[in-house]
C-alpha cells in the first residue's frame, strides 16, 4: 500500500496487494490473474522507465 512521503518497493507492494486479496477470499483464478497482470506492469515499468521505486 501507499506509504506517505516515502519511497517503496514495486514488488513488495504487489506482494502486499496478493496477500489481501486471498485475506479477501478471492478465488484461485481471480487472484492469478491480478498477479500476472501486475508483475507485467511491474516488469514494463522497469524495463522501460527504469522504476524500480516508487514515491508516494
Amino acid at each position: 500500500m501507499l506509504r506517505n512521503g516515502r519511497k517503496f518497493n514495486l514488488d513488495y507492494e504487489i506482494d502486499d496487494f496478493m496477500f489481501y486479496c486471498q485475506q479477501k477470499d478471492l478465488r484461485i483464478k481471480t487472484i492469478e490473474s491480478y498477479e500476472t497482470c501486475l508483475r507485467l506492469f511491474a516488469r514494463y515499468m522497469k524495463d522501460e522507465y527504469g522504476l524500480k521505486k516508487l514515491i508516494s
